[in-house]
């Protein structure tokens, strides 16, 4: 399955909107720095050696999922379009050359 982050956007926007129509805005905010706070826990743990089941990977990528689902929810609630931001983000990222330019990435 391909799934485009704009379908993403229309899919989980219809989701949300049946399974929670009175969410209060920030919801999906607060998601996201849950997810964060999880898979920080989880890459933490892996550091350490200490707490792994077997199961700090599987956390750390239902983690990252979990992120990107609420950062749609975001871009809904605030009519941003992700894949527009995602691909003008990485336009300029891209152009960065830190190795010729240790101070900033582009002149110096």
């Amino acid at each position: 399955m391909s799934l485009t982050l704009k379908q993403l956007q229309v899919e989980q926007k219809e989701w949300v909107d049946y399974n929670f129509p009175e969410r209060a805005d920030y919801y999906h905010l607060l998601g996201v720095m849950e997810e964060l706070g999880e898979l920080a826990h989880a890459r933490l743990k892996g550091l350490e050696k200490i707490r792994d089941n077997g199961d700090l990977e599987m956390k750390e990528t239902d983690a990252i999922g979990d992120l990107i689902i609420f950062l749609v929810g975001y871009c809904n609630d605030r009519n941003f379009d992700l894949q527009d931001i995602v691909e003008s983000t990485w336009e300029h990222v891209k152009q960065r050359d830190w190795r010729r330019f240790p101070n900033n990435g582009v002149s110096e």
